[in-house]
């Protein structure tokens, strides 16, 4: 039995546009905090985001206007713990997010009876992924970490690259996408050189496994014509020539590329990596 509703299966609903990367409005925290409470005890919630906000023991906890709070869980801890997310800087939601999710992955690899208990970290995930992308969250909790998200066809090109790389064991070139994503990710402002950096290291990485080679993507491309149709390898000069002259590869003060830019090399340099490693595989 399939989990997808038939309207998201036949394309009825469209996935919601990202509205929200840099801010996070009190109204979108209240149903992670019951994503939270879903899975987690309000004392072991409340423990975190002190662990998080005031790790010393000497600094305020935020606070704000009175928070709404069911009478049946009407406690210290959950008033405690709601006043503090719900009056945070917005990016202390996602430190105690992943601090929680990381919390459970360990316990459940070291501590959980399988045969008594049931898993809380997967479903936790999923849950919360569901909500960022139903309200136009640009962020999404991938491995310990909260990464950013694009659109559907970003997010589909990369994951493919990232699972297939690692198949066949091409780990440097998979790494380097990841970091990409990474650099996506870097607050208060995205590292789009990085990304731009890591996305073409990734083709190069897969580039060198193929031929033996170190060399740049601009030589690979000069000496090794044999390895992309003619029109491709003219698209790919172009994605070099804007790599390295605008500053992202090789820097040049006052430059950097915005992030729809660095996004865009991003989703390009994954869809080629995985062309390479589909039409070369390793022995």
């Amino acid at each position: 039995m399939s989990e997808t509703p038939f309207s998201i299966r036949q394309g009825l609903i469209a996935t919601p546009a990202i509205k929200y990367r840099d801010n996070l409005p009190a109204r979108l925290r209240e149903p992670i905090f019951q994503i939270l409470r879903r899975y987690l005890p309000s004392a072991f919630i409340w423990e975190r985001v002190q662990a998080i906000m005031n790790p010393y023991g000497i600094d305020e906890m935020p606070r704000g206007a009175p928070v709404a709070i069911a009478k049946e869980e009407d406690t210290p801890d959950t008033v405690a713990a709601k006043q503090a997310l719900m009056n945070c800087e917005w990016f202390r939601v996602y430190d105690v997010v992943e601090d929680i999710y990381g919390q459970l992955v360990y316990y459940e690899r070291e501590h959980a009876d399988p045969e008594t208990e049931e898993p809380r970290a997967y479903p936790f995930r999923t849950a919360l992924n569901e909500y960022f992308k139903h309200v136009g969250i640009g962020w999404q909790l991938a491995d310990s970490q909260i990464v950013t998200r694009g659109d559907d066809a970003f997010e589909q090109t990369v994951r493919t690259a990232e699972d297939e790389l690692t198949s066949a064991e091409r780990i440097t070139a998979a790494s380097r996408v990841k970091k990409a994503v990474q650099n996506l990710s870097a607050r208060p402002q995205p590292d789009s050189a990085g990304a731009i950096s890591h996305a073409t290291g990734a083709i190069e990485c897969v580039l060198h496994d193929i031929t033996g080679q170190g060399m740049t993507l601009g030589e690979y491309l000069n000496r090794h014509r044999n390895l992309f149709p003619g029109s491709i390898q003219k698209a790919l000069h172009g994605l070099w020539g804007f790599s390295s002259e605008e500053g992202a590869r090789h820097g040049r003060e006052g430059t950097e590329p915005s992030r729809d830019d660095a996004e865009f090399i991003v989703a390009i340099a994954a869809a080629v990596t995985t062309y390479l490693n589909r039409k070369h595989p390793r022995s």
